[in-house]
């Protein structure tokens, strides 16, 4: 019999499969039905100003907004280059202002009260950070916010923090602009097959993670 603990792992990677699988059925259904249009995908797309989206890209995030569904308007918006392009820039100072966050002025109040309730910020041997970091931001599951919050909170020195967690992010976030943009762009083969490359993804590391932690 499967004991709650070893369903729980595979529920989050089954749910975000689901999403992604639910996000293409969507649009799908709306180009067959002939309600979702290139026209009006580009009316949508130009009606998000630059002056708006941009900074709430940078900020929004940061505060636990979905990332997903930033990634799949810039694609709509900005195409897919260009939307991966911001990515690079917009994520890279995701990742650097999380970090000084973790590490400014409340981290010294957090380890006082986690001092009191026993417990500690989380360490990670040096052998393992690099392979645990790597897999912990692409694994599927916890959200965008949560995995750069919590990893800049743990001993990790800032050039590998910044490294690890800024690449795996924008490898992640390239099946969300492309889908997005396929959208726009009324491409119903890349729709597909951005929507295939994110489940891919989400399987393999899902399967590196249990290889790993069984090793």
């Amino acid at each position: 019999m499967t004991s709650a603990a070893e369903t729980k792992p595979l529920a989050l990677p089954a749910l975000k499969v689901l999403v992604i699988a639910a996000i293409v059925g969507v649009l799908l259904h709306f180009y067959l039905q002939g309600d979702l249009t290139q026209d009006n995908l580009k009316r949508f797309a130009a009606s998000l100003p630059a002056w708006l989206f941009v900074p709430a890209y940078l900020t929004l995030p940061l505060v636990g907004f979905p990332i997903s569904i930033v990634l799949l308007a810039s694609g709509m918006k900005f195409g897919t280059m260009t939307a991966i392009i911001i990515a690079v820039f917009a994520m890279g100072f995701h990742t650097f202002v999380a970090w000084h966050l973790a590490h400014g002025f409340f981290r010294e109040p957090l380890e006082r009260w986690l001092e009191k309730t026993r417990f500690s910020l989380p360490r990670i041997p040096e052998k393992h950070q690099i392979w645990f970091t790597s897999v912990f931001v692409t694994v599927p599951g916890l959200p965008y916010a949560v995995k750069l919050y919590s990893l800049a909170l743990t001993d990790l020195p800032f050039t590998r923090y910044l490294w690890i967690v800024w690449l795996f992010h924008v490898l992640n976030a390239i099946p969300f602009i492309g889908l997005g943009s396929a959208a726009a762009r009324m491409n119903v083969g890349w729709m597909i097959g951005f929507g295939l490359l994110a489940v891919v993804m989400i399987l393999l590391t899902n399967w590196l993670k249990s290889r790993l932690s069984d090793s």
